[in-house]
């Protein structure tokens, strides 16, 4: 052995933390970690001149003559361990103390109380934490090194020193760094459990939580499982202890499956001794003096025990507690906080925390850092999935990872060995709440999984099965965190995880049901369709703009279904029956191109076929393919006439005329509008006049009859704004504007398109912006070629991303870019 140091030297303690447990769990592969530590250690601390005094069992004792030699000892002894690949996939974490002092002999070893001092240092930390006194902070100085810094943990008392020690905790960026208090003297009492690794992140979480625990005396913190709830709750009590004289008392409920021995499980956290009386009876009367915060953890299990709950408030007045819980506790005075998923942020601070201790050779920049945001949100910033899928980054690389994602149940397995069990995998984790469903929830939940994007309760009543409660089904899943909701336009919304809807869907696909339901769920979507397709028009166009916005997934997934069954009719009617809402939304590509599919197969129902070529035959006009559009409504026109649908003939005979407009065939444009006008009226639809009113502007548009072009375009708006129809009125505007622009009155021209532009802009009209755009850009060209080009621009570009767009001739651009 080296020579000790003398005179002042700086003591090192430190042990493995919850190494008895790690000895049973591991049993001889415990010999192999036990000397992987023992070299970590002696390498980190020999190579900055460290001396090894003793070393017993899994503890070290080491002098150094440099302070600053010892702190940097033993942080790179930290990262050493927190990187190093353990057998069984655990994790070793030692807590080391540290204290500057006089350094004397006896005999081949130190006495004195400096090593007393630096020995209860070691013995208050927790693993992975580097703690110092005040001395060894004094003796280092300023020569710590880039990239640590101190935080001063203020004076603590310790046993059997007679005067208090200020205590600093080492800081490194790559370590964790959030640790429950010290034990010393000072310290309330607390069991709080150690976590391997740093809090990232829920700040606004932890606020708002911490207020609501010092505001209430029962608070719930209640989410599905993996959002984190137990580490929250951990983080908050945390902070909160100073407050509470008698400390906080950590219960843990997840290994206790019988009610009834929550009670003791609470006595035992306690420390008390049950006896011979009711152990309900043995806590309250624990508590009822107590000043303490209690959270007990994981609680879903043993709803039955609640009332447990309801007596320690009642009976011990200064005792807050805090549960965690995928279950609401319905006792009284329950305040409840819904923890959500992580924000975006916090989520990527996450994973790359997780990673990078995962992976030591892990490099971030802006291209990787790009991905991880991406597979952020695919994982819904659930941190359970962000943790496992960032444990997977050795393995598949940032890159890989992403591609794999698809199958998230199957990439994310294997988390921390001394996780619990439903936080090994992502399906446990679920599995977990899915298990204390009855039969008709977890029924309801498979069906429910046909849902994308979220679901009204009226839907949920459409789809599951009635027998099964479809209300009381939903309000089983709400309470239990499986679902969430949120409220839109003054209706509420269902949503769950994509996660928990993966798992879902695969109970529904073993169930046997899932044809059945997906036919309900289309044919719900099919009618909503039909209800929506003419209240697109109108002072109800907003509203069903919205919610057909809300289901678009939904719209979406009944087209997947109905093409792979091979069934079209209900995906032809959701689709062709909302066309306009594909139109203002700016989907027009992905309509057609739906719609052409689904039309392209055999057997459709013909009703439900008129709907799709009606709305095929819609978005091709909006497009600018107006032969396509012709051929469909040339196609549709028979077939209306033969259903006896007069309504439908007019409004086909309507299309027909502004679609050969813009074909040059200006006579059979006044011809359909003509035939339009009489069967409105063989309709009894008085309000058609609006229609071929507009049908008629735009053919003397086209014709070069400009002053009887804006007549016909002001009465038409006219008719457009009593109706409410908002959106018709903005584009009829937009054509009085390009009809004024030519009349010479280009400032005039301009003002209007201001207001066209404005009122696009509000009413989210994708595609009537774009056509606003183009306008503006014709207008203006005329007295700024420059600004004309570069608004021809920015409408090209959107143009293109909407796959196309009226014709030259309508907007007046005769300079529009080539690709536009």
């Amino acid at each position: 052995m080296a020579d000790l140091p003398t005179g002042i030297a700086t003591f090192v303690f430190t042990d493995i933390e919850a190494s008895t447990t790690m000895l049973q769990r591991l049993g001889t592969l415990y010999v192999e970690v036990l000397e992987d530590h023992d070299r970590i250690i002696r390498q980190s601390f020999g190579q900055l001149r460290g001396v090894e005094v003793s070393n017993e069992g899994d503890a070290f004792f080491y002098a150094f003559g440099s302070a600053a030699d010892a702190v940097a000892a033993a942080l790179d002894a930290q990262r050493k361990l927190h990187r190093h690949s353990w057998p069984d996939g655990g994790t070793v974490r030692i807590r080391v103390g540290l204290h500057t002092g006089a350094a004397e002999l006896g005999g081949t070893n130190y006495v004195g109380i400096a090593v007393n001092k630096a020995a209860r240092i070691s013995a208050a930390g927790h693993g992975g934490q580097v703690l110092l006194s005040g001395d060894a902070v004094t003796a280092a100085g300023d020569t710590l090194g880039d990239g640590v810094s101190l935080i001063d943990l203020g004076e603590h008392r310790f046993k059997d020193l007679d005067e208090p020690t200020r205590v600093y905790q080492a800081l490194a960026a790559d370590l964790p760094g959030n640790f429950p208090p010290i034990r010393s003297l000072d310290t309330r009492p607390n069991n709080l459990p150690s976590v391997a690794s740093e809090f990232v992140g829920r700040a606004a979480e932890t606020d708002r939580v911490c207020e609501l625990v010092e505001a209430a005396r029962v608070v719930s913190l209640v989410g599905p499982g993996g959002t984190g709830k137990t580490r929250l709750a951990i983080n908050v009590a945390s902070r909160l202890l100073p407050r509470y004289r008698d400390g906080v008392t950590f219960v843990s409920l997840e290994s206790i499956e019988d009610p009834e021995l929550v009670s003791s499980a609470v006595a035992t956290a306690l420390e008390v001794d049950v006896g011979d009386r009711p152990a309900t009876e043995t806590v309250t009367h624990a508590l009822r003096e107590s000043h303490k915060l209690l959270v007990l953890d994981n609680f879903e299990h043993v709803l039955d025990a609640r009332t447990l709950v309801g007596t320690i408030v009642e009976r011990a007045p200064d005792v807050t507690v805090l549960v965690t819980s995928r279950v609401l506790l319905r006792v009284r005075g329950e305040h409840v906080f819904n923890v959500p998923p992580m924000s975006t942020g916090d989520g990527v601070e996450l994973f790359i925390a997780r990673a990078a201790a995962a992976d030591p050779l892990l490099d971030v920049g802006e291209a990787e850092r790009a991905v991880i945001d991406g597979i952020v949100a695919r994982l819904d910033s659930l941190p359970l999935a962000i943790e496992l899928a960032a444990a997977r980054v050795r393995l598949f690389g940032v890159a890989g990872l992403a591609d794999r994602l698809s199958d998230r149940l199957a990439v994310l397995t294997s988390g921390a060995d001394d996780a619990p069990g439903r936080h090994r995998t992502l399906r446990n984790t679920i599995s977990w709440s899915h298990d204390l469903l009855d039969a008709s929830a977890k029924l309801a939940l498979a069906q429910l999984s046909v849902f994308v994007g979220g679901f009204t309760l009226d839907a949920a009543e459409a789809i599951v099965d009635p027998a099964h409660g479809p209300v009381e089904a939903v309000a089983t899943l709400l309470d239990g965190s499986i679902i969430d909701r949120r409220l839109i336009a003054g209706e509420t919304r269902f949503t769950m995880l994509d996660s928990i809807r993966d798992f879902a869907s695969e109970q529904l696909a073993a169930s046997g049901q899932e044809a059945m339901v997906r036919k309900r769920h289309a044919e719900y979507f099919a009618e909503l369709a039909r209800a929506a397709r003419d209240l697109l028009e109108g002072p109800a166009q907003m509203a069903w703009l919205q919610r057909l916005g809300d289901e678009h997934d939904n719209l979406r997934a009944v087209a997947r279904y109905c093409l792979e069954a091979r069934e079209p009719d209900r995906a032809l009617v959701a689709v062709g029956a909302s066309w306009r809402f594909w139109h203002r939304r700016g989907h027009l590509v992905e309509a057609r191109d739906v719609l052409t599919r689904l039309l392209a197969l055999p057997g459709a129902d013909p009703v439900a076929r008129t709907e799709g070529l009606n709305g095929r035959a819609a978005i091709a006009y909006w497009l600018g393919d107006y032969e396509s559009a012709e051929r469909d409504y040339v196609e549709l026109l028979p077939i209306f006439e033969g259903l006896g649908a007069t309504s439908r003939v007019a409004e086909t005979l309507f299309g027909l005329s502004t679609t050969v407009a813009f074909l040059g065939a200006l006579d059979r444009a006044f011809e359909y509008a003509d035939a339009a006008k009489e069967a409105y009226e063989r309709a009894g639809d008085s309000e058609g006049s609006r229609r071929v009113s507009a049908a008629k502007s735009f053919v003397a548009w086209q014709a070069g009859k400009l002053e009887e072009s804006l007549e016909l375009w002001s009465s038409t708006r006219d008719l457009y704004e009593q109706a409410g129809d908002i959106a018709e009125a903005l584009q009829t505007q937009a054509a009085m504007a390009a009809v004024t622009h030519r009349l010479g009155r280009t400032p005039e021209a301009i003002g209007m398109l201001i207001d066209v532009l404005g009122g696009m802009w509000r009413i989210e009209d994708v595609a009537g912006t774009v056509m606003a755009v183009d306008l503006m850009a014709a207008v203006v060209a005329t007295r700024d070629p420059v600004d004309g080009v570069t608004l021809a621009g920015a409408a090209a570009r959107h143009r293109e991303s909407l796959g196309g767009g009226l014709a030259p001739e309508a907007v007046g651009l005769p300079h529009r870019p080539p690709n536009g």
